[in-house]
């Protein structure tokens, strides 16, 4: 198993670069993360969030695990929706976050084989979600400010309670 990395952590905000080389050494990250994820209770999991800055994530929505290297959204509907999303290196905070309804997305598998699906619904989100991670951007980023600070004193108060 792997640590996931929680904010503050700075390595959940920056990007990623490309996997150039898809390997055992890769393939052996890929079941970790795997298993990480479903350990946290977890639909997604990206490199980041396990202090690994390559452009990869794995997600699972209840059909299987799916890898994601290098993905790439070609296309986004105009068709928006909003809902509440966690994140398991954000524990105990949701934020409700816009985002296109259905995508199309380029990647490769685990095995370095070029595959492009349409997804929607909670596959569109997750999918979305999770590479947001790979150009270090959070769900709090969805933010405005005053949700912020005021999820931040939320935070403070839990700690400070718990201690």
């Amino acid at each position: 198993m792997l640590e996931i990395k929680k904010e503050p952590n700075p390595v959940l905000h920056k990007k990623c670069e490309p996997v150039k080389n898809i390997d055992d050494e890769v393939r052996f990250l890929i079941k970790q993360m795997i298993e990480t994820m479903y350990a946290g209770n977890g639909i997604g999991l990206a490199g980041p969030q396990v202090g690994v800055l390559k452009k990869l994530f794995v997600i699972d929505v209840g059909k299987g695990p799916l890898v994601m290297i290098n993905p790439e959204i070609t296309e986004s509907s105009e068709n928006k929706a909003a809902m509440l999303e966690g994140c398991l290196s954000l524990p105990g905070v949701d934020v409700s976050v816009e985002r296109p309804e259905k995508i199309k997305v380029s990647f490769q598998d685990e095995y370095g084989n070029k595959k492009e699906i349409t997804a929607t619904g909670i596959t569109a989100r997750v999918v979305q979600h999770e590479n947001d991670h790979l150009i270090g951007k959070l769900i709090t980023d969805y933010q405005g400010l005053w949700e912020r600070l005021r999820e931040r004193s939320k935070n403070i108060l839990k700690r400070k309670n718990n201690a």
